[in-house]
């Protein structure tokens, strides 16, 4: 798809209001025992947008559904992807009903709170009217050129939607308090080819990616995800991935810098998989593994929450899963703490941390969630130097 057909369904926020029709159908069913009834959803589209029909059709695969029924048995809620429809099954009775939409956790839709009766023996139809988010941008994305017109001037919510794989030379920029990105990726794949990052994220913005797979093989050595500045937010879900690169992976730069690692996988980098400079980094989920300089580097002024997840398949000179060294800015601590996940399987060549190296020269702290310390082996080697690490697999505490 070119540059035409993204422009063609890239919503503006000039528009302020559209709106789409979901029906809701109620109704008793013999083959289900006792008295409950069963209503069905189904999400489809009846608007126009500027004369083109169908405006929601190309988006509807992605949406996220989250309907609320609230009635006799209580408030209930499902959350559904994409079009077709779905069937709940609820007691006769008076019940209230809402929906919002979402693309990639990015507001699209939304309804008013609607009142039906659910009767056993009679059919209900009840028509639910969804108001257009009238802020968001959405863009198709399927060639290089449609990425150079989607990222160019990017502000407010946007939602982009990879259906192509193409390579960038180009730094994607993402800078902006009130920039908010959300992007689905398809499992498709975004190259980098140039000489710098593929993505900076700055000044207070935020971006999501989802089944998105970003590479490069330039061999420049640059972090092919770069945060650096005013709290950023960098969120990484799915089955995404970040690999191939020379230099590391993701790299943070200021104290409120945020990465949040939900699932994906960093790996078979040159560089260190993550590397806090400065920053919070929030690990829930997903796999940090095959990384070269090591798995995640974490120096003074930077925090490591480690919820859930595995590093392991690393390896480096000191610390082949985790580095903690608080010597950059003596008295500002490198903070390391483990509340859930496994580090295993991971090399120091040096001997010194397969799991966790500490570097005892700066201001450091390494726990477990439940508050408990991470017990360190002390060894000094033939130079007269102490080393302070974990040989064995960590798994985490609460």
């Amino acid at each position: 798809m070119g540059r035409k057909s993204t422009k063609k369904y890239a919503l503006s926020y000039y528009i302020l209001i559209a709106v789409f029709s979901l029906i809701l159908f109620a109704a008793c069913f013999s083959p289900y025992t006792g008295d409950e009834s069963a209503i069905t959803i189904n999400f489809g589209s009846s608007a126009r947008y500027l004369g083109t029909p169908n405006f929601i059709d190309p988006y509807l695969p992605y949406l996220e559904h989250q309907i609320t029924l609230t009635g006799p048995t209580g408030t209930h809620k499902r959350t559904v992807m994409g079009g077709g429809s779905v069937k709940l099954y609820v007691a006769p009775g008076s019940w209230e009903v809402q929906i919002n939409d979402t693309c990639g956790g990015i507001p699209f839709a939304s309804s008013a709170v609607k009142t039906f009766d659910v009767k056993r023996g009679e059919n209900n139809a009840v028509s639910i009217t969804m108001t257009l988010d009238g802020t968001t941008k959405f863009h198709i994305v399927n060639t290089s050129g449609d990425w150079g017109l989607a990222t160019s001037s990017l502000s407010g919510n946007n939602c982009i939607i990879l259906t192509g794989n193409f390579n960038i030379t180009n730094i994607a920029t993402f800078s902006g308090a009130t920039t908010n990105v959300t992007i689905i990726g398809n499992n498709k794949t975004i190259t980098h080819t140039g000489s710098s990052f593929c993505f900076y994220i700055t000044s207070a913005s935020s971006v999501t990616i989802k089944d998105v797979h970003l590479r490069s093989n330039s061999g420049y050595g640059a972090q092919l995800v770069n945060l650096n500045g005013g709290g950023v937010t960098f969120t990484m879900q799915g089955n995404s991935s970040i690999s191939g690169n020379s230099g590391p992976g993701v790299f943070l730069h200021t104290p409120l810098d945020k990465f949040i690692m939900d699932g994906g996988t960093i790996s078979d980098n040159g560089g260190t998989g993550v590397v806090l400079s400065s920053g919070i980094f929030y690990m829930n989920g997903g796999t940090i593994s095959g990384n070269r300089s090591g798995g995640v580097d974490v120096t003074s002024n930077s925090t490591f929450y480690m919820n859930g997840g595995t590093i392991s398949g690393n390896s480096a000179i000191y610390g082949g899963g985790v580095h903690v060294d608080g010597a950059t800015i003596i008295g500002v601590p490198a903070n390391f703490i483990m509340s859930g996940g496994t580090i295993s399987g991971n090399t120091a060549t040096s001997g010194f941390g397969h799991s966790l190296y500490v570097n005892i020269a700066g201001t450091y702290t390494v726990q477990y969630g439940s508050g408990e310390t991470i017990g360190l082996t002390s060894t000094t080697d033939g130079g007269g130097a102490t080393h302070q690490y974990v040989n064995t697999a960590l798994t985490g505490k609460k």
